[in-house]
């Protein structure tokens, strides 16, 4: 798969997926290394110069904020680079492997389908207008979260009136900008773009290309069990980021101050309300229609030779006619029972949407507690 083609627009990709080998374990290890060294021990070198320099501040010595900062440089952003170097091998991993399993049916299918790869697939991931895009809503982000993060009572403070990261302008500027939120941000947008394109790519190939589902794969779908993995794995990034929000949520709660549960709050929690059925939905819907298609006729043509059967005139032929209506039906019930219509497992499904719903009810019952409380 030419995977470095697909992130031909994307420089840090291609750098991160070269170093890394595609291998996703390496981008998170080499994340993991950059915020411990960078921002972590950056960090604690201006919080020991200021603090015996005697500046008042929230330094990242105190273990409120370094089991904070902590968390979002060594598990946050690792996951963020993680689905972002892999997010485009997963793409077209999902499309070849429906591809080997046999349900695409069409005149050369291998040219057929190995151009529309090359010529669809990859063209649409190849935009420098993405890479841009990121660029900008990173410097954006710059301000907006500063904005945010300057406001008078900010909980996260606990009292002070700056913090470790604003405290010397070359660290904010140099290292703790560029790394937390532009770098992060810019990945976050071609997360958001590649979900896109893998979910037109997904509809288009169904679209392209005659299906055939194959009956008791061992997939558990038929053989398109590929675009159903793809869509869970896109939905537990999600599932992350709502344990972030209900970890950002309670945290001030830990040591003596009020639930963080401003407007911000609320609005994280919409969007990954509305994030869990984007991101699982879209990208299985054109297996969906085409494996629902695929059910329907066949289970036509076992009706069509029922109906054939029952209105045969009544004679001598009738109890043989009766053996094959019994014979058809019982097939009828096994087509219903085992064509699938959507391509996931049932019980991955189960378990992906206990998960799912795990952070927002957690959320939603500390601030509810929060409140009792206070």
């Amino acid at each position: 798969m030419a995977v470095e083609h697909s992130c031909r627009t994307d420089p840090l990709a291609t750098f991160l997926l070269k170093v890394s080998g595609q291998r996703t374990w390496a981008v998170a290890l080499m994340a993991v290394g950059i915020y411990a060294v960078l921002v972590l021990g950056g960090g604690l070198a201006v919080s020991l110069r200021y603090e015996r320099a005697g500046v008042q501040f929230l330094t990242i010595l105190e273990r409120r904020e370094s089991l904070l900062a902590s968390y979002l440089c060594l598990l946050v952003a690792p996951a963020i680079w993680s689905i972002y170097a892999s997010q485009p091998k997963w793409i077209l991993q999902a499309l070849m492997d429906v591809g080997r399993n046999g349900v695409i049916v069409a005149d050369r299918q291998s040219d057929g389908f190995n151009g529309f790869m090359q010529g669809v697939v990859h063209v649409r991931l190849g935009k420098w207008a993405y890479s841009v895009a990121g660029v900008v809503i990173g410097l954006v982000g710059i301000v907006v979260f500063l904005a945010y993060a300057l406001r008078p009572g900010n909980p996260y403070f606990y009292g002070f009136r700056s913090i470790w990261w604003l405290v010397n302008p070359a660290y904010l500027g140099a290292v703790w900008s560029p790394l937390v939120i532009v770098i992060n941000a810019y990945m976050l947008v071609w997360i958001v773009v590649r979900q896109a394109v893998a979910v037109k790519s997904f509809t288009d190939v169904f679209e392209e290309f005659k299906v055939s589902p194959k009956l008791f794969h061992h997939d558990g779908s038929n053989g398109f069990a590929a675009i159903g993995q793809y869509a869970l794995g896109s939905g537990l990034f999600a599932v992350f980021f709502g344990f972030w929000i209900f970890v950002m949520t309670v945290f001030p709660a830990l040591y003596g101050e009020r639930i963080n549960a401003d407007y911000i709050t609320v609005l994280l929690s919409f969007f990954y309300i509305v994030a869990i059925p984007f991101l699982l939905i879209p990208p299985v819907l054109g297996a969906h229609a085409q494996m629902g298609k695929a059910k329907d006729r066949a289970l036509e043509d076992v009706a069509i030779q029922i109906r054939v059967l029952l209105s045969e005139p009544y004679d001598q032929t009738l109890p043989v006619s009766m053996a094959m209506v019994e014979l058809l039906e019982r097939k009828y019930q096994l087509l219903a029972r085992e064509y699938r219509t959507w391509p996931f497992n049932t019980q991955v499904i189960r378990r992906f949407s206990i998960a799912a719903a795990m952070p927002l009810v957690a959320t939603a019952a500390s601030v509810l507690i929060g409140a009792y409380v206070g």
